[in-house]
């Protein structure tokens, strides 16, 4: 471990940043952490903590429920000497003061922890997170597409059979993934959003790098992941572009057979189903390769070891 001052400054007296040189996996960069950006300097002071930032939540915590209680004593004492004099109007002013107070420490306690959780690496979490959400997504997407198309085939091999309870099947299944594929694509949102602002404060954090080597071979780093990273919010919505017309075709089809569920129905719909298969194989296809995009990102993104 290595502290670099600046202007031949005794040490105790830090001009602008402390350095600490050591590994850490959760960093974007192995070999250096920014620790502790002077007042005035860019971002908080807490930002380069690390792990040591879940320490400083638990003293915030403590703390504030230390003011919290202190106030409410406070507040009941008052109310105690006050009580006898004017019992209703004491107790309306206990009331207000005591959700008022209740309030007021929430808000700052809130507002002082979402501040704490503003560092590269909990970005970073977060964005790796939604990304593997959004992998879940994808594949529930692909099996349901599956279900669907299985179950709209089965209508028509109901033989001398009644129509009605395959089409009912079908029907549970397109609704299914109606749903599914909303489902993803606010799941792609979330994760452009936390994307987003994890390579904005990577971005951020790299400028207070003083070596400027290591600045570099972080910018290149970022670049690199980011632009990865965009690719797959690309396929996301490439897959969007065929997914809907799919499912558009799907709901005419439910529409149209709700209306003439019969034999000759079912031979009149035959080349908009055998057109509907193609385009589910199609979907999938690209629902399989979005997915295996996100296996590759997330495995140069993870912190996990071996992957």
């Amino acid at each position: 471990m290595k502290l670099f001052f600046e202007n031949g400054q005794k040490p105790g007296l830090i001009n602008k940043i402390v350095t600490v040189q050591y590994p850490h996996l959760t960093s974007p960069i192995e070999g250096e952490e920014v620790f502790f950006p002077a007042p005035g300097g860019r971002g908080y002071w807490w930002e380069g903590i690390g792990e040591g930032g879940e320490l400083i939540h638990k003293i915030i915590h403590y703390v504030m429920a230390i003011i919290f209680i202190g106030v409410w004593d406070k507040m009941k004492n008052i109310h105690t000497r006050t009580k006898s004099d004017t019992q209703k109007k004491g107790a309306i002013s206990w009331n207000t003061l005591g959700i008022a107070t209740f309030i007021i420490v929430f808000w700052v306690a809130q507002t002082i922890l979402s501040g704490c959780a503003t560092t590269g690496p909990e970005k970073k979490q977060k964005a790796v997170s939604s990304i593997e959400e959004f992998h879940k997504e994808v594949s529930k997407n692909i099996n349901q597409i599956t279900e669907t198309i299985a179950a709209l085939n089965q209508i028509g091999k109901s033989g001398e059979g009644d129509l009605f309870k395959p089409y009912q099947n079908f029907a549970k299944q397109l609704n299914r993934t109606t749903d599914n594929s909303r489902s993803m694509s606010k799941h792609a949102e979330d994760m452009a959003i936390k994307g987003e602002e994890y390579f904005a404060t990577w971005e951020k954090e790299l400028s207070g790098i003083m070596n400027s080597a290591l600045r570099a071979k972080g910018e290149e780093r970022r670049r690199e992941l980011s632009k990865s990273f965009n690719r797959i919010t690309s396929m996301a919505q490439e897959v969007q572009t065929a997914y809907q017309p799919f499912i558009v075709d799907l709901t005419d089809i439910k529409t149209a057979l709700g209306n003439d569920l019969t034999t000759q129905g079912m031979v009149s719909m035959k080349p908009y189903i055998t057109r509907a298969n193609e385009n589910a194989k199609i979907v999938i296809s690209k629902l399989q390769s979005l997915a295996d995009e996100i296996d590759r990102v997330t495995n140069a993104l993870s912190s996990r070891v071996g992957l």
